[in-house]
């Protein structure tokens, strides 16, 4: 996988220990990658980000992460690669007081995110 220059999910999934964030982590709960209906999957199920890093350092398995963490795997010994394809979409959604109303700029965002398809 190191010399490719486009990784897949199909990739991954075989014959490796995938290194995941636990259920309660805000990791898990934003990004979530399941290779499922393959019996040659390992799993290691962890908690904080420092575990994350020395197990990736020891060669124990392979991980997924939001880009936005990425900064915090900088080191010579760490490849760090995009996955294309499959169905790696974040659902984003729109939070707001209720019973109020969104500010002008607020709104025009909104209505931007429908004009463009992408919300419901």
């Amino acid at each position: 996988m190191a010399k490719k220059s486009i990784i897949t999910l199909e990739d991954i999934c075989h014959n490796n220990t995938i290194i995941r964030f636990g259920p309660t982590t805000s990791i898990y709960q934003s990004l979530h990658v399941d290779v499922i209906n393959n019996e040659s999957v390992e799993y290691i199920e962890i908690e904080q980000l420092s575990t994350l890093f020395g197990l990736l350092l020891s060669n124990s398995g392979i991980t997924f992460l939001p880009e936005l963490t990425l900064y915090m795997f900088q080191h010579p010994d760490i490849l760090v690669k995009p996955i294309s394809g499959g169905n790696l979409i974040r659902e984003i959604y729109i939070i707001k007081k209720k019973d109020k109303e969104l500010s002008k700029i607020s709104h025009k965002f909104y209505d931007f995110l429908l004009q463009t398809q992408r919300i419901s």
